[in-house]
C-alpha cells in the first residue's frame, strides 16, 4: 500500500482512542472492523493511528473516521491519501 498502489505488506496496525483500549492488527479489513465497532460508542474522536509496513516504513496519525457515527472512509483509503502526500512532498522537495 504505497504511493502507487503496489500493495506493501502490512506488518502491523495499532489503532487508539481515549474511550478504547488499543488495537493491534494486521490488515486493514481489520482495522475497519474495529472503527465500525467504535463509531457506535461515545467518545471514540480522534482515533489514532500506526501502520508499520514490512519494508520499515511508518505511517502516523490521528484522525476523526467518523462523522455522526458514520464512517468518512476506509482506513485503507486515508493511508494511501497520506502515502500519496507524503510522496509529492518528497518529489516537490
Amino acid at each position: 500500500m504505497d504511493a502507487d498502489d503496489a500493495p506493501t505488506e502490512i506488518l502491523r496496525i495499532r489503532l487508539w482512542n481515549r474511550a478504547h483500549a488499543t488495537a493491534l492488527l494486521a490488515e486493514c479489513e481489520a482495522a475497519d472492523r474495529v472503527l465500525a465497532r467504535w463509531a457506535d460508542r461515545a467518545a471514540c474522536e480522534p482515533v489514532g493511528f500506526e501502520v508499520t509496513f514490512i519494508d520499515g516504513n511508518i505511517v502516523r496519525g490521528i484522525h476523526e473516521f467518523f462523522h455522526q457515527g458514520k464512517r468518512k472512509c476506509l482506513f485503507s483509503t486515508h493511508v494511501r491519501r497520506l502515502l500519496r502526500r507524503a510522496a509529492v512532498a518528497s518529489g516537490a522537495a
